[in-house]
């Protein structure tokens, strides 16, 4: 199926409206895909970027950004080292307005990419030590006319002998395709955000959560966390009680969900009784049909990148998970591992973490 929103719009851009609904689109329409397209920039349309980081202080190290930027306005990032050291043991902190607002602090330097925020990602140079006040200022810009959604992985193609705007999300099967009637005029950013809403809003109604109930979930032989359950005055309920000094792990199994896509949201519902520190949840995900592991996955690429998260005593804190598996069909059997890295001071939380409720979150594919 394809979906179709049509926007109108004047040549005076005096008024534009978004239509939502859904309509059925035959395949032999003439439409194309062309997900590596963008405009030329010379037909008067900016695409967003990033600008290359500028570096303040004595360090020779470098700051590698990374990403695609999926902001819609600009952002002022600022990186500044907060303690001395190589990388791996120097920490930093930063902020995406200058200063103005700190968004994350006391954080490890790495030389693999650190994500922020809308897509962007940092590095640091291996082998320089870095020293405290040490900064690099990068901008991630958003559009003037016509740019990339603000929503990744959206890309668009704009045909100005038309007068069409092609989105197409990176999902097999699942194509937008918006219609831009009014020739000769640019969509601008604030129609853009139109869109992007209307798109969003779209995304929204093919959310869908499943429970990992913690009474089914399979325990190794060694490295696995208590499974206990609490009584209260009228209801008990079933926690993982994780160690702070081992990488202790716990599995899952499902069946896929129909038109199950690719990206799957693991989210670890936790208390603790730690007020400092960070949580390092790691997971990964195995596809198998009938007896057979799809797509090569073996034990060596069974982990995924860690998500942290800081505490807040004796309260609920969230961390989520995004792990992907290929080729995942109907029927396929799922088999998911969740670690909490405690061991080689990884995870800096030195209390017990009570694990209540495990969930995916994922996309679902609209019927053919």
């Amino acid at each position: 199926m394809i979906t179709q929103f049509d926007i109108q719009a004047d040549e005076r851009k005096e008024s534009i409206t978004i239509s939502n609904e859904e309509k059925m689109i035959p395949l032999s329409s003439p439409y194309t895909i062309r997900t590596e397209e963008v405009p030329d920039p010379l037909a008067g349309v900016t695409i967003s970027g990033i600008s290359p980081a500028l570096k303040q202080g004595e360090t020779n190290a470098e700051l590698f950004v990374q990403g695609s930027y999926t902001g819609v306005t600009e952002a002022q990032y600022l990186i500044v080292i907060e303690s001395d050291g190589a990388v791996g043991s120097a920490t930093f902190y930063w902020s995406d307005d200058n200063g103005e607002t700190i968004k994350g602090s006391n954080i490890l330097t790495d030389t693999s990419p650190i994500p922020l925020n809308n897509g962007i990602a940092i590095s640091f140079e291996e082998g320089e030590d870095l020293n405290a006040g040490d900064s690099w200022k990068f901008i991630a810009s958003g559009f003037s006319y016509v740019s990339s959604l603000p929503a990744a992985p959206y890309e668009f193609y704009v045909d100005y002998l038309t007068g069409d705007i092609t989105f197409y999300p990176d999902q097999a099967g699942w194509q937008i395709k918006i219609n831009y009637e009014g020739k000769g005029t640019l969509v601008d950013a604030d129609d853009i955000n139109q869109i992007t809403y209307a798109i969003n809003a779209l995304e929204a109604l093919r959310s869908q959560t499943i429970n990992l109930d913690i009474l089914s979930a399979i325990l190794p032989d060694s490295d696995a966390p208590d499974r206990l359950i609490e009584m209260a005055d009228t209801f008990y309920y079933a926690y993982l009680l994780f160690n702070p000094d081992k990488n202790e792990s716990v599995f899952f199994q499902l069946i896929a969900p129909s038109r199950i896509e690719e990206a799957i949201s693991l989210n670890i519902i936790w208390i603790t009784k730690a007020t400092t520190g960070k949580s390092i949840f790691s997971a990964s995900i195995k596809v198998i049909r009938q007896g057979e592991i799809i797509g090569n996955q073996t034990e060596s690429n069974f982990i995924s990148e860690p998500t942290e998260a800081n505490p807040t005593a004796n309260s609920i804190n969230l961390s989520s998970i995004t792990i992907s598996s290929l080729n995942i069909k109907d029927g396929d059997l799922l088999f998911i591992k969740l670690t909490r890295n405690g061991q080689d001071g990884q995870d800096t939380i030195t209390d017990d973490i009570k694990v209540l409720a495990i969930y995916l979150k994922f996309l679902q594919s609209p019927k053919d």
